[in-house]
């Protein structure tokens, strides 16, 4: 009862963030079996061979990938322990996380100002425009802050430098599918940074991100050269090694939980798997935020109705399902007769069917081929090629008023 006399029946809420239990078991990761293949494979690519390449950790979101690379940087921390403690400036592998950038194109300087403050690189800050380009400047661009002002090429030739001095062979990129957002004609500009940043940092980058990152392989035959995919895939309801493992990691968590399972909820592991999609990142969070309702409602045991109050929407699911489904088509390998086939081809007519794949036009429609030849199909008509609003292959006018500017 309250003053006025009536049920209180709203709860009171409980400052859950800062219990120990709750963090304790937010801390707890378990290497189970998918993680520890793409684990393993991962580490593998990375430390063989020549330094510069690229392996692409990808998956549907949800499966452990950011877990993957937190374990990863401390293995190469472990396995350079001797190494740091004779040299302390060493630092064998950084972890960066890229920041989506409001729809425009990926912003790499941002990039390179994050990836140097994990290299502590001093006054990062202070990398401005040099005094000569300063004085080219306006007045209400010398009046600017040094952050403001950082220049580009200068960050890019800093981070370079610093993973020389530093010995970084490592570089691991969380959400790295945020390198290819923005403008798609500009993925080609993004396609080369990378190339050319495992190149002068004499580095192994480690992709982890959804499967837009297989974008690389398809897209840039120079990269995809040096680039190796490891896929981190959820577990599968129909395969019975997939369902032996996801409940053995089910059990494991029920265990770590300082507020139990209820008896019958312990045993469904299916309704489990199918609230996580066979995801264990999303079964550890459903599990941690079942939790906190306990620990509101000061149950000794976490009910049914707990999970279902926290549990991702079954809609939620569905887009999961159909995201991890893409990609594993997209991850399908072509035959190798299709490659023979292709090898026996001409070049404007392989070049006209990857136009024909790209733009989704018709086998006996018309494509005109860069280069002004038309590789037709069995009905030329001479009508447009390419669908409305595609830009016929054409040569731009680069020079210009403009050409020049240091702006």
């Amino acid at each position: 009862m309250n003053k006025h006399g009536t049920n209180m029946t709203e709860k009171v809420p409980v400052d859950i963030g800062t219990r120990s239990e709750v963090q304790a078991f937010e801390n707890r990761r378990i290497p189970h079996d998918s993680y520890s293949i793409a684990f393993n494979r991962a580490w593998s690519l990375a430390t063989r061979g020549h330094s510069s390449r690229v392996v692409i950790v990808t998956g549907p979101t949800g499966v452990g990938k950011s877990t993957l690379g937190t374990s990863l940087l401390k293995y190469v921390q472990r396995a350079h322990e001797a190494d740091l403690a004779a040299n302390s400036s060493l630092i064998p592998a950084v972890l960066v996380k890229t920041i989506a950038h409001h729809g425009r194109s990926f912003s790499w300087k941002d990039f390179y100002v994050r990836s140097l403050e994990q290299l502590r690189d001093p006054l990062v800050e202070r990398k401005v425009w040099s005094p000569m380009q300063m004085t080219l400047l306006g007045p209400e661009i010398r009046g600017r802050t040094g952050a403001d002002t950082i220049d580009i090429d200068v960050l890019r030739r800093s981070l370079e430098s610093a993973t020389a001095h530093r010995k970084t062979r490592i570089m691991i990129v969380d959400e790295a599918h945020h390198m290819l957002c923005g403008d798609p004609r500009k993925l080609g500009d993004q396609f080369e940074t990378i190339k050319s940043l495992a190149d002068t940092c004499n580095a192994t980058l480690i992709l982890l991100g959804t499967y837009k990152l297989l974008m690389i392989r398809d897209y840039s035959a120079q990269l995809s050269r040096r680039t190796q995919i490891v896929h981190f895939p959820p577990y599968r309801i129909d395969n019975a090694r997939d369902l032996t493992a996801f409940k053995s990691v089910l059990t494991q968590f029920a265990e770590w939980l300082p507020i139990p399972l209820a008896a019958d909820l312990r045993e469904d592991y299916m309704y489990f798997f199918l609230k996580t999609a066979g995801c264990v990142g999303i079964l550890h969070d459903l599990l941690r935020d079942a939790l906190c309702e306990a620990i509101q409602d000061t149950s000794r045991k976490i009910a049914r109705t707990m999970v279902d109050r926290v549990a991702q929407t079954n809609k939620a699911i569905e887009t999961i399902l159909e995201e991890e489904a893409l990609g594993a088509v997209e991850l399908e390998d072509t035959p190798l007769n299709e490659v023979r086939a292709m090898v026996g081809k001409q070049p404007r007519e392989i070049v006209a069917e990857r136009m024909r794949r790209i733009y989704g036009i018709p086998a006996d429609a018309p494509i005109a081929v860069p280069g002004g030849a038309e590789a037709a199909g069995p009905k030329a008509t001479g009508k447009r090629a390419l669908p409305p609003g595609q830009r016929l292959p054409i040569r731009d006018r680069v020079a210009g008023p403009t050409r020049g500017s240091i702006l």
